[in-house]
């Protein structure tokens, strides 16, 4: 093994790895837990866990879509404008005799086209992402409040209610918060164990570089988006083409010619049966 190799493993199992702020926020965690839990009896209980998880159900989801953003280098100031809007339209609908069935796609297609307007701004455009989405986030607010005024929208379908706001069975864990420890788990394993991932973040590091290299030499911003923007493409699509290379090159290796089987291993076709019978000598008949 290299000593490189062995030196980071080390490192990863020292007590130094403890100082590291991701450990130290888990176990200050762990102690406001127990500290909270021996000053009042019922902090600990399954009704309290399960009020207390479920205010950060929606907001834990929208952080980790955020993760692939700021991994980017980037941000999204009106996530929560566009939750109010597709939520105020899904109101309103229903309010207007929709069926859910129906309101739920569309809501869902609102936001994404939310979300795609605020995309081509920074990509097409150039603008940066944070002006953007401070701008984008007074407009779908204001629109939530065109589609919906003051007005509060309840009763809808209990089997739609109740995967939001009930707790899996047997456990204080709402159903969201348990959604996002899947989906987590799921995010953790593509940034940091595929191609995908990994290129994610070097291509930041490398964008980052080249676009304070461009902007201290006072190059236009419209060429900055450009390089920026093809430096990402690449970043991404380069490990997928390297590893179809990869496995074109390694293919021949599987087509090698399969060695004729032993002479002897050769059953006698038929003719030459026939051909052998007939020369043997036939033995004369009884007189």
């Amino acid at each position: 093994m290299a000593p490189d190799v062995r030196t980071a493993r080390a490192d990863r199992g020292s007590p130094g790895r403890l100082l590291h702020w991701d450990v130290f926020v888990g176990l200050l965690l762990v102690l406001v837990l127990l500290a909270g839990s021996a000053g009042s009896p019922g902090f600990a209980s399954a009704g309290n866990l399960s009020f207390a998880l479920g205010d950060l159900g929606e907001i834990a989801l929208i952080a980790l879509a955020m993760t692939m953003l700021v991994v980017a280098a980037e941000v999204d100031l009106s996530v929560a404008s566009v939750l109010g809007l597709s939520s105020a339209l899904l109101g309103a609908l229903w309010d207007a005799g929709w069926a859910i069935e129906t309101i739920i796609p569309l809501v869902v297609a609102v936001g994404a086209v939310c979300g795609l307007v605020n995309g081509l701004l920074v990509t097409r455009l150039g603008l940066p992402s944070l002006a953007v989405t401070i701008g984008t986030l007074a407009l779908y607010r204001g629109l939530a409040y065109v589609v919906l005024g003051d007005r509060a929208i309840a009763e809808f379908p209990r089997g739609y209610t109740e995967p939001a706001v009930g707790d899996v069975p047997g456990t204080p864990i709402p159903y969201p918060v348990a959604l996002f420890v899947l989906l987590a788990a799921v995010t953790g394993v593509v940034l940091h164990a595929t191609g995908f991932g990994r290129s994610l973040f070097a291509g930041v590091l490398l964008i980052g570089l080249i676009r304070n290299l461009l902007m201290l030499n006072d190059v236009a911003t419209e060429i900055q988006s450009i390089v920026t923007g093809l430096l990402l493409i690449i970043s991404v699509i380069t490990p997928r083409l390297l590893t179809v290379f990869a496995r074109r090159r390694r293919a021949p290796a599987h087509d090698t010619p399969v060695p004729p089987a032993p002479a002897h291993d050769t059953p006698a076709s038929p003719a030459s049966a026939h051909d052998t019978s007939a020369s043997s000598p036939v033995p004369p008949a009884p007189s």
